[in-house]
């Protein structure tokens, strides 16, 4: 059985190196779904998924780059999924060296 949660498969990401994250991010039931990254002053840097009636499976990347498309200066942010009424907040490290 499937429940809601949401998945990094790392916690550092190289947009120098054109590394990426991925996001699994888990429904159990039908809800609207939203993903979106957070500089540390939680400034949106970029919204990655926003969609209506998802249920199962998303699996959503981040290239380290912000919504401009440059990317993102080093630092800490914050992944920011909301499935439904659930937030889920997760950290991850950017570095450009």
């Amino acid at each position: 059985m499937i429940s809601n949660g949401v998945i990094l498969d790392k916690n550092v990401v190289h947009p120098s190196r054109g590394e990426q994250v991925t996001i699994t991010i888990s429904a159990k039931d039908p809800a609207h779904i939203t993903a979106r990254v957070y500089n540390i002053a939680l400034n949106a840097s970029r919204s990655l998924y926003d969609q209506d009636n998802v249920s199962g499976v998303v699996t959503v990347t981040w290239d380290g780059r912000t919504e401009g498309g440059g990317p993102a200066a080093n630092d800490v942010y914050l992944i920011v999924v909301k499935i439904g009424s659930d937030r889920f907040i997760k950290k991850i490290a950017v570095s450009n060296q």
